[in-house]
């Protein structure tokens, strides 16, 4: 006579060791509670049956300001809205997005968009190198990964002559700021020889008149000559 199989009795989770992979910045994990429903809750709310949702090993979380999330619409459950927001909030916290939007003119935009072709094709030669150990066709991963290299390469020349061929900007509080100070290190070196206070006044007015007569033209002339 057959013996019986033994009725398999879920484990419970080690919520604690579970908890401790959560990422920073995390506000609530997704949990299948003991009636088989699928819930986010807090991190410091998750219940003793409340099975953690797992995706590569790693909690699966939302990131989320406090109060009520916004609705969804035409979300199928409450799992997809919670999906779809977190895809909108990586979206607005994405550097190359943020700065495109507020920023274009930035060359940190295309400092951006390089880190991100690098950890792109970074990724592609981890793959690569596992379809190797594992006998896999590996040809369209190398390609992959040429391409990814070539447009890092190719945005890391654009962005270097973007900063090439960034003038200085001599109306900008920044420039000013600097000028002042070269002029206040100039009063003080004049001061520091002794010379009297009347000659000094003499010089910084004619040096005034001289900032006033075209100099800023001439400084831009200089500038593209030097380059």
């Amino acid at each position: 006579m057959p013996k019986a199989r033994k009725k398999h009795i879920p484990q419970p989770q080690d919520h604690a060791a579970l908890l401790a992979l959560v990422p920073e910045g995390a506000t609530r994990v997704s949990v299948t509670d003991r009636a088989g429903k699928t819930k986010w809750r807090l991190l410091d709310a998750v219940e003793p049956f409340d099975t953690i949702m797992l995706k590569n090993g790693v909690p699966l979380t939302m990131k989320a300001t406090p109060g009520r999330p916004a609705a969804v619409p035409d979300a199928a459950n409450d799992f997809v809205a919670a999906q779809v927001r977190q895809k909108n909030h990586d979206l607005a916290t994405d550097p190359i997005v943020k700065t495109a939007k507020t920023d274009p003119e930035s060359s940190d935009l295309l400092h951006h968009v390089v880190v991100s072709l690098a950890e792109e094709a970074a990724s592609l030669g981890v793959e690569r190198r596992n379809a190797e150990l594992e006998g896999k066709e590996t040809s369209q991963l190398s390609i992959r990964r040429v391409n990814a290299l070539k447009a890092v390469a190719e945005t890391w020349l654009k962005r270097k002559d973007q900063t090439a061929n960034r003038e200085i900007d001599l109306s900008s509080p920044q420039f000013k700021a600097v000028f002042a100070l070269t002029l206040e290190a100039f009063r003080e070196a004049m001061v520091g020889s002794s010379l009297r206070p009347e000659l000094i006044e003499m010089v910084f007015a004619k040096l005034t008149a001289k900032l006033q007569d075209g100099w800023e033209q001439e400084a831009r002339n200089r500038m593209k000559a030097a380059k």
